[in-house]
């Protein structure tokens, strides 16, 4: 099979046609943003409920920590990572979602000790970074790491792709974040349609779109 036939050996087979779509001619970047997020919802179901179930017992002891915000520079943060480790031998699950979900936690812990700012809503905020986790694992780094892609497409465009398809995939997270943080279950979440796909006229630079 010559190269550029090849989809791409880094991805999950869940995320081929979204990776194809992304290296195709025509670029609609809220409409292939909708695409990944609908792959991104399988990763997340699949991960199960389990890594939010930990996330949220985090979350409740950052905020007992932030209800006393003058205390934020003595707080015993190598205790609060003990903490966060005995939460994640308690919890049974997916290992693969666990371990995103207790390094979102690491990473909020890390810029608290640097900064000592009170972060709101946490567990809101700590689930956006748990499914941002999973995005950027799933689908971008691979791209990125990736020395040819589909069709021959340059790495440039790609990469630049990546760049544009940033905010619609974060505001889709922050929306599926706050659907979970306000008790909606992972196997429940949807990914809303929105069919304004712009009409491409014969003058257009299909490559711009």
């Amino acid at each position: 099979m010559p190269d550029a036939d090849i989809i791409h050996i880094g991805l999950s087979p869940r995320y081929h046609k979204v990776y194809k779509q992304l290296c195709e001619g025509v670029w609609n970047k809220q409409y292939i943003g909708r695409s990944v997020l609908r792959v991104l919802k399988k990763d997340i179901q699949i991960y199960g409920d389990e890594p939010i179930v930990l996330i949220s017992k985090f979350a409740s002891r950052l905020e007992r920590i932030f209800s006393r915000p003058l205390f934020l520079p003595l707080t015993d943060w190598l205790s609060e990572s003990n903490f966060l480790d005995q939460l994640k031998r308690q919890t049974h699950g997916n290992k693969r979602g666990l371990k995103f979900a207790v390094d979102s936690c690491k990473g909020m812990l890390q810029e608290l000790r640097e900064v000592f700012e009170v972060v709101s809503p946490v567990k809101e905020k700590l689930i956006s970074i748990y499914f941002l986790k999973i995005y950027k694992a799933q689908f971008e780094e691979p791209i990125y790491l990736s020395q040819s892609n589909y069709q021959g497409i340059s790495q440039e465009l790609i990469l630049t792709r990546l760049d544009e398809l940033s905010l619609p995939i974060e505001q889709g997270i922050n929306e599926l974040a706050s659907l979970v943080a306000n008790g909606r279950k992972v196997r429940s979440l949807s990914i809303s349609v929105k069919t304004n796909r712009k009409k491409i006229k014969l003058d257009d630079d299909v490559l711009s779109l």
